[in-house]
């Protein structure tokens, strides 16, 4: 494989090259391998990734196993291994001058010895000399390959994905074969063998969920084919749908298979599903996955007549949750029919009071529609009494200056929250600060009043990262006075003990320098370095800043 630099600087930017070029010359490539159109390694970052370069008619091929790797992108792990392929006296010889001098029985015996060290290899091999006529055999080899006799960790994943890829590949072959009866029942199988496998493989980037996805698409491709009587197919995807699974492989069959299904197989899944919601027992925790797969099932069929109403009658099975109200009414505006949509809202907030915002904002919107600003103001306001937070009175202000209200409703939102710092019980522990308005500092900031703010924080107190947010706001009116937050927080930040507080720290002392008067900040600098002589690390960054 010939690498050109050139090309592989155009595959990203300067930052990420960099950083690859820091990895090949830190020696984070490991041994590189030639392989059929480019080569393979794994090179080592947070922890190890398999990387492998190819190129062929489609143009210059990478892969990694990191996560911006498997995002698509040309990483620096991929821009590592190419710096070291091109230029590295290590990287291995092409051998296959050398394999082309081999007999046949030769090469046979290598191949095995091969495959008997490299599970990959090994499973394409038997992928590709299973017999058709004896799936008993492939049903073997999806089995090995998908169900890990132990657990597979993140960094092994992607050599259980080139596994199981390759037998999958053998299974789409069928395929294009002639063998669609076989991949049906074969890709039904992988996916039974793929729910076994969740326990037992990290899968953080999602690999099983791509393996489903490939096994979907195959099952589909050959339903297409085959053309199964409508109502078989009905009973067939029903059975695989209410067997559930955490990958879903046969969620939403309704609507992927609606064309082969036709109306009989639709009718028959309509009544299949209405079976099931009619022995639903009662519900017992909120989070249920058979009543909802149920529930999806029947409304993905309402979708399917193009009614409306109909789906709004699905969605109305089960009105537990605000959520639901929210859907039926979004669905609802999706139609402009907007005064249904505003008595669906108001039916939700009736059953399950002010908790869903969204729920919230859509009630509030369409009061504004229909000219109810008052209203919207006051279903607001009722908000910001149940959670006197920032972002509720953000929302109460919103709407309020939407509707021409904020100049009357102001200063009750604001008695509000005071009435809810001082509702507020004393504090139980010496460490906690006797009283705290940051609630209401909060708010001044952010109607930006910082002195408003800073007489609050004055009289009711503040903590947090309230402190230093109206520190810096106030730095420039009262230099002098924010100096203390300052120094309060620089403590704070050493006294954590680690490298990234300790950088913290010096920020901070980055920020409040100009704020000292005359060689206060030389003497401020001088007692800290002092006090905290002992923390080599935090001394180190002073140095290099010239303090």
């Amino acid at each position: 494989m010939n690498l050109d630099i050139t090309d592989v600087e155009r595959l990203t930017d300067p930052v990420t090259f960099g950083r690859g070029r820091e990895y090949a010359e830190g020696g984070a490539v490991g041994r590189v391998r030639h392989v059929a159109g480019g080569v393979r390694a794994t090179v080592t970052g947070s922890e190890p990734y398999a990387v492998e370069l190819d190129s062929g008619p489609d143009g210059f091929g990478f892969h990694c196993s990191c996560p911006v790797g498997l995002s698509g992108a040309f990483c620096k792990h991929c821009v590592a291994l190419a710096l070291v392929a091109a230029g590295s006296p290590d990287t291995a010889p092409d051998p296959r001058a050398y394999l082309e001098t081999l007999s046949h029985d030769e090469l046979i015996d290598m191949i095995l010895d091969a495959a008997g060290r490299d599970e990959v290899l090994h499973t394409r091999l038997a992928a590709a000399a299973a017999d058709p006529d004896a799936p008993g055999s492939l049903r073997r080899i999806l089995f090995d390959a998908i169900v890990p006799r132990g657990y597979v960790r993140y960094d092994e994943a992607y050599g259980y994905l080139q596994t199981v890829d390759a037998v999958v590949d053998r299974v789409e072959a069928l395929l294009d074969a002639g063998r669609a009866d076989l991949v049906l029942e074969l890709t039904e199988y992988a996916g039974d063998c793929a729910e076994r496998a969740v326990e037992y493989v990290d899968d953080s980037d999602g690999l099983l969920g791509g393996i489903t996805d490939r096994l979907a698409d195959l099952h589909l491709a050959a339903c297409e084919t085959i053309r199964p009587d409508p109502r078989e197919l009905a009973r067939r995807l029903h059975a695989r749908e209410s067997a559930g699974g955490d990958l879903g492989m046969f969620d939403d069959a309704v609507s992927r298979y609606a064309d082969l299904l036709g109306e009989p197989g639709l009718a028959l899944y309509r009544d299949l599903a209405e079976r099931d919601w009619a022995a639903l027992p009662e519900r017992t925790a909120a989070h249920d996955p058979a009543r909802l797969r149920v529930r999806s099932t029947l409304e993905a069929l309402a979708a399917l007549t193009g009614d409306v109403d109909a789906e709004v009658e699905a969605m109305a099975r089960d009105l537990s949750s605000a959520h639901q109200f929210l859907r039926i009414a979004e669905r609802l505006l999706r139609e402009d029919r907007h005064g249904d949509a505003l008595q669906w809202a108001e039916r939700g907030l009736e059953s399950h009071g002010l908790a869903d915002a969204r729920l919230v904002e859509l009630a509030a919107a369409e009061y504004h529609r229909v000219g109810r600003g008052a209203a919207a103001v006051d279903l607001l306001r009722r908000v910001l009494d149940r959670a006197p937070t920032l972002g509720n009175y953000q929302r109460l202000a919103e709407h309020a200056r939407r509707a021409g209200m904020w100049a009357d409703e102001r200063d009750g939102a604001l008695a509000r929250l005071r009435a809810e710092v001082d509702r507020r019980e004393p504090p139980r522990y010496r460490w906690q600060p006797a009283a705290d308005a940051s609630l209401l500092v909060e708010v001044l900031l952010w109607e930006g009043d910082p002195d408003a703010a800073w007489a609050e924080a004055q009289q009711g107190g503040c903590s947090g990262p309230t402190v230093m947010r109206l520190a810096r706001a106030c730095r420039e009116l009262r230099p002098q006075e924010v100096i203390p937050l300052y120094e309060r927080e620089i403590e704070a930040a050493i006294g954590r003990k680690n490298n990234s507080a300790y950088a913290e720290a010096v920020e901070l002392l980055i920020e409040v320098e100009p704020l000292f008067e005359a060689d206060g900040f030389a003497d401020h600098l001088a007692e800290l370095r002092h006090t905290h002589r002992a923390k080599r690390n935090l001394m180190a960054l002073l140095a290099a800043r010239g303090w």
